[in-house]
């Protein structure tokens, strides 16, 4: 049980990570002009994780998106069977918290014009081209120091956190470096759209229904503040 809830925490603060820093970005993007390029909906594509903690734990596992938005994480600590997935499920307005048998899920609060890729804006502090590519398509070396792969934008966020961003996929962070040591990175990257049961819990599932609302508008998040110094990047 504690493996699950370990891996199940870790779950969450990832994903969870990733929506809070990518809504501060997309209120960036409205203050000026110059709009980077994207494609205008989402690109739907699955892919392989790895989370290394600051503790040396590993978790592996994939990550699902889907061409309405909805996204699947799946982790499991290394070493043990018990896996957890966090699902935002963008058509049903509801997230799902879970594995194995036992889920929670909750509704989300959605924009009201849509939930849409995030706009990032040339000259946006933090934000500058990566000038190599990241070599994370099926079959790549997992380099991100790379001549050959996906363009890529080099972002500090307001807590020092360092993403990777890829253009091609709405600018998901396929790389991140938290100032504690924690690291994040997609690869194994294959373009299409997923199983829609992904984003639902299994058939057979218990599922219990609560109230609390998981946020996933267009704001500025609590968490900004003074920068400290960005962590290194990896170069494999």
């Amino acid at each position: 049980m504690t493996s699950r809830r370990t891996a199940l925490l870790a779950c969450c603060c990832v994903l969870g990570g990733m929506l809070i820093g990518q809504n501060w970005v997309e209120l960036s993007a409205r203050a000026g002009a110059g709009v980077l390029a994207q494609p205008a909906e989402w690109v739907p594509f699955s892919a392989d994780v790895e989370l290394v903690q600051p503790d040396g734990r590993k978790f592996h596992g994939s990550f699902a998106r889907s061409s309405n938005g909805s996204t699947r994480l799946q982790l499991t600590l290394d070493g043990t069977e018990q896996t957890s997935i966090n699902i935002h499920n963008i058509g049903q307005v509801r997230y799902y918290l879970g594995g194995g048998s036992t889920w929670t899920a909750g509704p989300m609060d959605l924009p009201v014009v849509g939930y849409k890729p995030r706009m990032y804006r040339t000259g946006m502090r933090g934000l500058t081209p990566h000038g190599r590519k990241l070599d994370l398509l099926k079959g790549g070396s997992r380099s991100v120091q790379s001549k050959s792969g996906l363009d890529a934008y080099h972002y500090v966020t307001p807590s020092g956190t360092v993403w990777l961003l890829a253009p091609a996929l709405n600018f998901e962070p396929l790389v991140k470096v938290f100032l504690n040591g924690m690291r994040l990175e997609l690869s194994e990257i294959v373009m299409g759209e997923p199983d829609p049961a992904l984003f639902v819990p299994p058939p057979s599932a218990s599922v219990t229904f609560t109230n609390v609302v998981a946020g996933m508008r267009r704001r500025t998040p609590g968490a900004g503040g003074s920068r400290s110094t960005p962590p290194t990047l990896p170069t494999k």
